[in-house]
């Protein structure tokens, strides 16, 4: 590896962000307004069309961030900002109901398989939040048992393990550990283990009789893996029932991504309340918690208290409307589309492996994510394995690659297999050049600066 800094070649494709970084860092706490949007060399973008960003310096990438899940359709899709644009012409917020939201609630319930009622809200944070407090109004208990390395939002109490670390189980569960000065969180929330039915059912014989909720991701959109087989969620769903604590699915990520009905589409169970966001409303920000008639009566009944200045206004229901509507429109041609992008993905990084780079990548639908290999080579000396795929996904973007450092993509229905081509060399690029000992590869001029103006 060379001695200098590799990411001095990212930074010197993009001097007006730094400079506009430095600007922001002025007036904004560490010049980001969402720390997931904080990388080593700060990225200011100034167009979107499609499947491709274009920064403050004209370079011109392919995204698989795609805001970190909203962005499903393509950026600036006709379909949804001709449906703002008309909506807001008519009608913006309102302190009172209006059609859209009723409509936008009815095919929802369509589409949605676990849904009876719907609450919106705005993100899908205040979604988790407003389903635990379902949970424990309809229950009478506090609990939440949670899964190790799944993400609910950054909300207390659940701003906990959001990352896998290997731990032993002590009657079921693992040691909680608060991301931040979270509040509440080691009294009201419990960790389990992803996958592992007996040490779940240990946590549940132990503490079942305290635990309102069992909350998890159905496929983990961080530390993605194969999900387990259908039996892992009909158990999931047994021990609720047979405990009397609600079963929440998390489809904040996977919800109309992997499937108009999400995820509990593909896997046929039914959660007693999910959440939704993201790819709903195009880009939009709302959000919605889905539930059954029984587990929603505490809101009918005013037991629970649901509020929000934005919840459902105008623009962005009329936005969910334009999307699912699309959707339903080419859901048999996109899903099968974007799950083929996805294995597109992995054959080429398994190409990639066989040229002597240590990475392998899995994929749920337009879901991915790549890794180091450990079995094809070490780590180098003292370097941690998020850190070196945090540097392959920053220098990837110097060969037009826009990857999020976790190592984890998104593909929309813009993105065509000749994107995920440039995608996947971007990577082999920039593996070679961090931690290859020949010389690094040169960077394509028609890659991140094809769009140079």
């Amino acid at each position: 590896m060379s001695t200098d800094d590799p990411l001095d070649l990212v930074r010197a494709a993009v001097p007006l962000s730094l400079a506009q970084a430095r600007r922001a860092e002025a007036v904004i706490p560490r010049g980001v307004s969402s720390g997931s949007r904080r990388r080593a060399v700060p990225l200011f973008f100034e167009l979107a069309e499609g499947a491709y960003l274009t920064d403050l310096d004209g370079n011109r990438v392919v995204d698989c961030v795609n805001a970190l899940g909203p962005v499903l359709l393509g950026h600036r899709a006709p379909e949804v900002t001709d449906a703002i644009a008309r909506q807001l012409a008519r009608l913006d917020i309102v302190g009172a109901g209006s059609t859209l939201e009723v409509e936008l609630a009815e095919r929802l319930c369509r589409l949605v398989p676990s849904a009876e009622k719907i609450c919106f809200v705005s993100t899908g944070s205040e979604a988790v939040q407003l389903a635990l407090r379902i949970a424990r109004a309809t229950t009478g208990r506090r609990c939440v048992l949670k899964l190790d390395g799944h993400y609910h939002g950054w909300l207390d109490p659940v701003l906990v393990n959001n990352d896998v670390e290997a731990a032993e189980p002590v009657e079921g569960l693992v040691p909680v550990r608060r991301h931040g000065e979270g509040l509440g969180t080691s009294d009201d929330v419990m960790v389990a283990l992803w996958n592992d039915l007996e040490a779940l059912a240990r946590a549940f014989d132990r503490h079942g009789e305290d635990i309102a909720a069992l909350i998890l991701e159905p496929i983990p959109a961080i530390a993605l893996a194969d999900p387990p087989d259908r039996a892992y969620y009909e158990q999931l769903r047994a021990l609720c029932d047979r405990f009397g604590a609600l079963l929440i699915f998390d489809e904040v990520v996977t919800g109309f991504r992997l499937g108009l009905g999400g995820a509990q589409e593909r896997l046929g169970v039914r959660p007693d309340l999910s959440t939704f966001a993201k790819a709903v409303a195009g880009g939009a920000s709302l959000a919605f918690v889905a539930g059954s008639e029984q587990a929603m009566a505490v809101v009918v009944e005013s037991r629970v208290v649901h509020a929000g200045t934005y919840n459902a206004s105008a623009a962005p229901v009329a936005a969910a409307l334009a999307t699912t509507e699309v959707l339903e429109a080419v859901a048999s041609d996109l899903y099968p589309r974007l799950d083929e992008l996805g294995g597109r993905f992995v054959a080429g990084l398994e190409s990639v492996r066989g040229r002597g780079v240590p990475l392998v990548a899995s994929h749920v639908g337009s879901i991915a994510r790549f890794a180091w290999d450990h079995d094809l080579a070490p780590l180098p000396a003292g370097a941690s394995e998020a850190g070196c795929i945090a540097l392959v996904c920053e220098l990837a973007y110097v060969y037009g690659a826009f990857i999020n450092p976790r190592g984890s993509l998104l593909f929309n229905g813009a993105t065509t297999p000749e994107d995920v081509d440039t995608v996947v060399a971007a990577i082999e690029s920039a593996w070679r050049h961090a931690f290859d000992t020949s010389p690094p590869p040169a960077r394509r001029p028609d890659a991140a600066r094809h769009g140079k103006r």
